[in-house]
């Protein structure tokens, strides 16, 4: 039984700055067995349990116990998300699959998580959480007031916002990297020439609008003008040298 809830839990992808207090004095500390398994990037929903938190990963209805290595960014994404008790949260977390405590709120599971890193958080809801599609994106960057989005892929990035020129696709080059941030600087050809450098920099970064957690904050500059907001990293690899 243990061996197909661990088979059905963890969910392989290729790797989805306004910051909020961390806090997670709600909770006990718990004892963090080493994981049995590597620690991978898995899916599913954050539910509140007596004494801390269970999850249910996106393609198995069993919950398992988490255990929060996070330093309360479970607890912080569940308070500002999450719409009363009983309610859930889409969470994207890395962890690993390990044995539950001997003793506690959590040793009547049959199976623990140790998670070790909070990636994204949002509301759960029709067409989210996991009802989204692959994400077919090497990144994906958007921000509020003004409203844009940018999309990178492994050989384009679609720069839209609402106010002319609305839509621009740039033909990507290889990024430069300082420390724990990744910035494109591209250009169109011919007439008309735009500009653009988008920088995404690993860090906690919260929508302005819908309170969704983000492990990347953005910003790009496009001939000259600001925009700033969260991103993700998505489920395709660069091929950039």
């Amino acid at each position: 039984m243990r061996s197909a809830l661990r088979i059905g839990l963890v969910i392989f992808v290729l790797t989805g700055f306004s910051c909020r207090h961390r806090d997670g004095a709600d909770f006990p500390t718990l004892r963090f067995p080493k994981p049995t398994e590597a620690v991978r990037v898995v899916r599913g929903y954050l539910l509140e349990a007596p004494g801390g938190f269970a999850f249910r990963p996106c393609d198995d209805r069993s919950e398992v116990w988490l255990m929060d290595r996070t330093g309360g960014d479970l607890a912080a994404a569940y308070r500002a998300l999450g719409s009363g008790p009983g309610s859930r949260v889409f969470i994207e977390v890395t962890a690993g699959v390990v044995g539950p405590p001997d003793s506690g709120a959590g040793s009547r599971y049959a199976t623990a998580l140790s998670v070790t890193q909070l990636l994204r958080a949002g509301p759960a809801g029709e067409g989210m959480g996991c009802e989204e599609p692959p994400a077919s994106y090497v990144y994906r960057a958007a921000g509020n007031e003004p409203f844009w989005n940018a999309t990178v892929t492994a050989d384009s990035i679609l720069f839209v916002e609402p106010d002319p020129p609305a839509r621009l696709a740039f033909r990507v080059t290889a990024p430069t990297r300082s420390g724990s941030s990744v910035t494109y600087r591209v250009s169109t050809e011919g007439p008309g020439r735009h500009v653009l450098a988008l920088t995404l920099a690993r860090g906690r970064c919260v929508d302005s609008m819908s309170g969704a957690f983000y492990s990347f904050s953005a910003r790009a500059s496009l001939d000259g003008r600001v925009f700033v907001g969260c991103a993700r990293e998505g489920d395709v690899q660069a091929t950039l040298p």
